[in-house]
């Protein structure tokens, strides 16, 4: 498939699932699972769609308009700005242009996924629970530099060009499968049915969101991320995710209407 999808074809995504549940002691049941999913990437403005030339073009011209004064009979707008030529192939310029680069070998990312719970009755109508929920993500694209420079070394002088490992071109927009993302959080809950149709749920949560990952357009609005400062040394981009929440509690209260057939009125 390369030769028309110029990447090589991933066959080996297998995808199990395991699960199991034991009642080992009166009123007490301890469950458990793991499993390995795949996503694929899907990015709004992304790298993968592929935008070099000759398909697509980066021009670059300067121009003004006199303060005050009427508008150049040479002033390029919408409508003419494609007679300069800036849409000829052979005026591409790989230093003022984006060119994507995506490796042959790109595996889709993956996600396994665990848990481990022990659930018991304490009383009549009433059950606590205490789980482990964890995962890991692995081969997660990151968009980065392919070209970024490396630093000069001291007293040295040379030019960002200089110092890049392709100098004949600018930056080279890298679809790089490497990053890892990791989630470990500790749950605990309690529900109980009361009489009258009244149910009651509360959980809790603690959890820890650490990556590597993360890049602008992939959080929350209001929240910001700035892309890896060295591609070549993702351990120091190593931190708290977006979606790192350490504390979560949730309360619900349900009531079940006593209206309707086999309730209190209207049950005929």
């Amino acid at each position: 498939m390369y030769d028309r999808a110029l990447v090589n074809p991933d066959y080996k995504d297998w995808g199990p699932r395991l699960g199991f549940a034991y009642n080992f002691a009166p009123k007490m049941v301890v469950r458990g699972g793991y499993g390995i999913s795949y996503d694929f990437f899907n990015r709004v403005g992304s790298a993968i769609e592929g935008i070099n030339a000759p398909q697509a073009l980066f021009g670059v011209f300067s121009q003004t308009i006199p303060a005050g004064g009427p508008v150049p009979s040479t002033f390029l707008t919408t409508l003419n700005s494609f007679t300069s030529g800036i849409a000829n192939p052979s005026n591409f310029n790989p230093l003022v242009s984006n060119v994507d680069y995506i490796p042959a070998n790109s595996p889709w990312p993956y996600i396994q996924n665990w848990f481990l719970s022990l659930q018991r009755e304490i009383g009549k109508d009433t059950v606590v629970e205490v789980s482990y929920n964890g995962n890991h993500s692995l081969r997660l694209p990151i968009i980065a530099d392919y070209n970024e420079a490396t630093p000069n070394q001291p007293g040295g002088n040379l030019t960002y060009q200089q110092r890049a490992p392709v100098p004949a071109y600018g930056p080279i927009t890298w679809v790089d499968p490497a990053g890892d993302n990791r989630y470990n959080g500790l749950s605990a809950q309690v529900e109980h049915r009361f009489t009258g149709g009244l149910y009651f749920l509360n959980s809790f949560t603690w959890g820890v969101g650490i990556g590597d990952s993360e890049q602008a357009l992939e959080y929350y609005a209001g929240y910001v991320e700035a892309n890896p400062q060295n591609i070549h040394d993702l351990a120091a981009e190593r931190g708290p995710s977006s979606f790192n929440a350490r504390f979560n509690n949730v309360t619900s209260i349900v009531y079940e209407l006593p209206v309707g057939k086999g309730r209190k009125f209207g049950a005929h």
